[in-house]
């Protein structure tokens, strides 16, 4: 019952947000669409799962008002919303340096240092007779010698190659259709052959968001429905796919099935996917109940800093198993936040979660490198009922290449030029390309200042 009345609130609240910033893309519509449909879910009992402790439900809870305060504050009518003709990008775009071969180039030597270490530690072999095997345990001590974190970092490089190549008009990339689309499904399969969901859902997930934010004034609502449509059944033809080749479909897996109510659920392929969806929520409540809990002080939080910076233990980023009563390990994007500060850590952070949401979507209109980053971070909270990706080391990976990248293409340029009558004039414009044989700026008013007067010698 509180599962549903949480649900119905959720979606009052994004109808509302949405109504009254009408013409502007709401930030929350993926994370709590998601949540919506795993609340839902889980208030069927479709699964038996253990009862849910009043503290856990509050939590949670104040976990998902956190999130939405910021925009539900931002949305009140007498908060002025910009109007379309203030939201035009301030400038054109140039291509981003590096995207249509480096990071690719990057991506595939990934590939190869990947294969390779599955090869040394198990066999390539493996990969088809045994994926199961391959999969449980990357995380090794074994494999991970034989696949450090500059390889995993190459590798993690799959998603930004999807979305470069998949989103044109905001990287720049100039390739024919053909070469893009066959970029897309080889980078697809390529991430699919770690056996993980994470890196096709990520590229598909960021891609998708920001084909909806940046096209939000040119496209039908209906339009923006079906591209929704077409990424959530493409995200759900790969989970089954690589269910089917880990054996983890729930079919004939006794831990799921007797604790599966419904009788048509049981007698098909959906059961793995029900469990996704809902045992995060238990497994969260088994964490905030647990009486021998101890504050980690930011270890979870901040795990791609302490892998850069080792000044303390780094926590470990696959998350111990607990039954509920089968064995789950996801526990909510939450986990972090309590597991380092408590029950302030999880309304502190939902808050700024929230607030960076409705920030970055407003500053996503100068389109190019905003528009990649914001969606990147609005397309991750959609892991909300699951996981928290915001942690993750290839986030901050995504999140500094595109730092870099735009600093790039935005980076001043210094040009002296001299009159006729001497005067030395400085000229700042931003640093040109070359775009089918003519130089293309990437602001169109240039500020020339006098900065010194020559005299004739």
């Amino acid at each position: 019952m509180v599962a549903l009345v949480l649900a119905i609130t959720l979606g009052y609240l994004t109808w509302e947000i949405s109504c009254r910033r009408s013409g502007v893309f709401n930030p929350l519509v993926v994370h709590n669409g998601v949540w919506i449909i795993a609340l839902v879910v889980f208030a069927s009992r479709l699964i038996d799962y253990d009862d849910i402790q009043s503290r856990s439900w509050a939590l949670l809870a104040a976990g998902l008002a956190g999130v939405n305060i910021p925009s539900f504050l931002v949305s009140l009518p007498d908060q002025p919303l910009p109007k379309e003709h203030e939201r035009k990008p301030a400038h054109e775009h140039r291509p981003w340096p590096g995207c249509t071969l480096l990071i690719p180039i990057l991506f595939a030597i990934g590939i190869a240092l990947y294969l390779g270490a599955v090869a040394g530690t198990y066999g390539i072999e493996r990969l088809i007779s045994d994926p199961g095997l391959v999969r449980s345990t990357q995380d090794s001590e074994e494999f991970l010698d034989s696949f450090p974190l500059p390889a995993r970092l190459c590798y993690f490089l799959g998603p930004f190659v999807f979305f470069c190549y998949a989103s044109p008009k905001i990287s720049g990339v100039r390739a024919p259709r053909v070469v893009r689309w066959s970029v897309l499904f080889f980078t697809l399969a390529a991430m699919m052959l770690s056996l993980g969901r994470t890196l096709p859902f990520v590229a598909l997930a960021w891609a998708g968001v920001a084909s909806t934010m940046g096209s939000w004034h040119r496209v039908s609502r209906g339009q923006r429905l079906k591209r929704a449509v077409l990424c959530a059944a493409a995200a759900l033809t790969i989970f089954q796919v690589l269910g089917a080749q880990l054996g983890k479909l729930g079919t004939s897996d006794l831990r799921y099935q007797q604790h599966v109510t419904n009788r048509s659920l049981q007698e098909s392929s959906l059961t793995s996917l029900v469990v996704y969806i809902t045992g995060s929520i238990p497994a969260f409540n088994n964490l905030v109940t647990d009486p021998s809990a101890t504050w980690a002080y930011g270890r979870y939080t901040a795990g791609p800093l302490l892998k850069v910076f080792p000044v303390a233990p780094e926590a470990k980023e696959i998350s111990p198993f607990v039954n509920v009563p089968f064995p789950t390990n996801s526990y909510t994007y939450l986990e972090p936040y309590y597991r380092d500060f408590g029950a302030a850590g999880i309304v502190v952070f939902a808050v700024l979660i929230g607030f960076i949401l409705v920030k970055i979507s407003d500053w996503s209109s100068n389109g190019g490198v905003q528009l990649a980053i914001a969606s990147l971070f609005i397309g991750l909270s959609a892991w909300g009922p699951f996981v928290n990706k915001y942690t993750s080391s290839f986030t901050w990976e995504y999140l500094i290449i595109l730092i870099l990248i735009g600093r790039a293409v935005r980076h001043p340029v210094r040009d002296v030029r001299q009159s006729a009558e001497g005067v030395v004039f400085e000229m700042k414009r931003p640093a040109s390309s070359r775009v089918a044989g003519r130089e293309v700026s990437a602001t169109r008013d240039h500020v020339e200042r006098p900065v010194a007067f020559r005299g004739s010698d």
